[in-house]
């Protein structure tokens, strides 16, 4: 099973260099909803994780693990 992970949220925003402000503008959210979604007190919905894989360049299931995998490194 697949869950969202706000690390790799975060980590993507960060390599592809987008200040939290601007990941904000282009969701039309606030920046303290940015930093909710980044440190994992809600969740975004399918529709904000695709406009936040677009901008960041990436795929939103990215922004997934899959928990079978985690701690199995």
């Amino acid at each position: 099973m697949q869950r969202f992970s706000p690390e790799r949220l975060r980590s993507a925003r960060k390599a592809a260099d987008v200040r939290p402000e601007v990941a904000a503008i282009t969701c039309h959210r606030s920046g303290a909803t940015i930093n909710f979604w980044e440190n994992g007190r809600i969740v975004p919905n399918a529709q904000q994780l695709a406009t936040l894989a677009e901008l960041y360049g990436v795929e939103p299931n990215d922004f997934y693990v899959d928990d079978a995998l985690v701690g199995a490194a």
